[in-house]
């Protein structure tokens, strides 16, 4: 049995990955730390909205 993921799932990750590492500052880091959590702040709600608007802030599972 093959665990590994699909070429389209191995993009994605990639994709993801490559916006975090470009996206997460110095002062999301500090902020994150301070707060103990990504989302409280303003750096925060500002990556967390660029993230959702890739479609990456919940899974989209089909009707199937």
């Amino acid at each position: 049995m093959d665990f590994d993921f699909l070429l389209e799932e191995k993009e994605v990750l990639a994709e993801v990955r490559e916006f975090i590492q470009s996206e997460v500052s110095p002062e999301l880091h500090a902020e994150t730390q301070q707060l103990g959590r990504i989302y409280g702040g303003e750096e925060g709600r500002a990556f967390t909205k660029k993230f959702a608007a890739h479609g990456w802030l919940v899974p989209n599972w089909s009707r199937e």
